[in-house]
């Protein structure tokens, strides 16, 4: 795993700066949980192989999730 979408809160902020420590790691910034989910299967299922994602610890959790369960709903992993 090299990657993590994030879209951090307040909270998030210091596990987005411990990020930069890690050199085989980059944090990737996003607006909107929904962008940071998306883009992060977008990117697993281009790239072959697992990323992270991370969200808000309030509302950005839900806000995210459907975008992870839809696909595998519809049949696709």
């Amino acid at each position: 795993m090299d990657v993590c979408f994030a879209n951090p809160g307040t909270s998030e902020m210091h596990f987005v700066a411990a990020l930069d420590d890690v050199p085989d790691m980059r944090a990737v910034l996003t607006l909107f949980e929904g962008v940071a989910t998306g883009a992060d299967d977008g990117y697993a299922r281009m790239a072959g192989r697992p990323t992270a994602t991370s969200c808000t610890s309030g509302r950005g959790w839900p806000t995210g999730w459907p975008i992870c369960t839809t696909p595998a709903a519809a049949g696709r992993r």
